[in-house]
């Protein structure tokens, strides 16, 4: 999974409230098993906390060059 998936997922599970679970068990990581979606799963969940560190705005902008779901 590319960078820019793994950012627009987690501003995705970010801005609906999703835990870990609902993310894992989402549609989102379906084509992924095993250890792979595990560590994608991790990568994502990292920026989630990311987000609630330091906020919507900040995550904008130090990702401006990406799309995102906000």
């Amino acid at each position: 999974m590319e960078l820019k998936d793994v950012l627009f997922l987690a501003s995705k599970a970010f801005d609906k409230g999703w835990n870990y679970e609902t993310l894992m068990y989402g549609d989102d990581l379906y084509e992924y098993k095993g250890e792979e979606r595990d560590v994608i799963l991790d990568e994502i969940w990292g920026y989630v906390d990311e987000i609630s560190e330091n906020g919507k705005r900040w995550f904008k902008e130090e990702y401006k060059d990406f799309k995102l779901y906000f």
